[in-house]
């Protein structure tokens, strides 16, 4: 069920889906009815428990206006249980059901042996149910995968190159920097050549020593 549950839903639920959803609401009823009716009159406690459990999955999918990671739980349910409940039928047919026992049988009897073949029922039309909502939540996806705009393989772009003016806003950035490096360097020339004015200016103005020094030996 965590692996179900990770499929989680990007998109709002389809147009077609949303018109699904009182068709939902009926099988889930008819589901719920059916739980009822096995756990209380074919006393078949675990069977109803295990419906029970997917009803409520396809509960939590109505309750969320069509989550389709709650739809694809519930259909997988329903087509794992309508498997178990169709050997469960096949075996009743062969080992319980005679053909002519039902004609003179009580009310009851009858019952029983009505609920026990429309086990699958429910639960197998509930996952081509889910089939069919996941189909086209999936075309729902692809039809917006479609918009996007085509990277040079083929492939959609994702992100900032979702743009299509991406590509110029990077050429301005990188001759934008381009400039300001040209910039910053002829600044540091010049810097450089005032610099080297300015020693020779105070070069120029330095006057070698033209005193007479005194010797020590001869003044003393």
């Amino acid at each position: 069920m965590a692996v179900l549950m990770a499929h989680n839903q990007d998109l709002p639920p389809t147009e077609r889906g949303l018109r699904c959803r009182p068709l939902l609401l009926a099988l889930l009823c008819f589901q719920s009815v059916f739980s009822l009716l096995r756990g209380a009159v074919l006393m078949d406690i675990s069977g109803a428990f295990v419906t029970t459990i997917t009803t409520l999955v396809g509960w939590k999918a109505w309750v969320h206006d069509m989550n389709i990671s709650w739809i694809v739980s519930w259909g997988v349910m329903c087509f794992v249980n309508g498997l178990f409940d169709t050997a469960r039928v096949a075996d009743y047919l062969a080992h319980v059901l005679r053909p002519g026992n039902y004609a003179s049988a009580n009310f009851l009897t009858n019952l029983v042996n009505l609920l026990a073949v429309t086990m699958p029922v429910w639960s197998l039309l509930g996952a081509m149910l889910s089939w069919y909502l996941y189909n086209d939540y999936a075309a729902q996806i692809e039809a917006s995968h479609s918009l996007l705009p085509m990277g040079p393989a083929g492939g959609s772009y994702y992100g900032a190159l979702g743009n299509p003016s991406s590509s110029s806003t990077s050429s301005t950035s990188a001759s934008g920097s381009a400039l300001l490096e040209a910039g910053g360097a002829t600044a540091a020339m010049a810097g450089a050549a005032a610099g080297d004015s300015c020693r020779a200016a105070d070069a120029s103005k330095l006057t070698p020593f033209a005193g007479r020094g005194r010797r020590l030996w001869i003044d003393l």
